[in-house]
């Protein structure tokens, strides 16, 4: 399984930084967010049709591939 590394600031000086937090999430290596994000990391920046269908529920990947999921 391929870790996504989420965005966190270094030193942060606000208490309630949402990013610092884990909130929304944002992966620094394939650019998802929130409902964007797949249950492993790609390795690299997403397309913005994979990103699509990973929010709609259409796509996933897993098992260091692509998955078409059913809806």
């Amino acid at each position: 399984m391929v870790a996504h590394i989420y965005l966190g600031h270094a030193d942060c000086a606000e208490g309630h930084c949402l990013f610092c937090i884990g909130t929304p999430g944002f992966c620094i290596v394939c650019k998802g967010s929130e409902g964007e994000i797949p249950t492993e990391c790609p390795g690299r920046p997403m397309t913005r049709d994979q990103a699509d269908a990973v929010r709609t529920g259409e796509l996933d990947y897993r098992d260091g591939r692509w998955t078409a999921l059913r809806r």
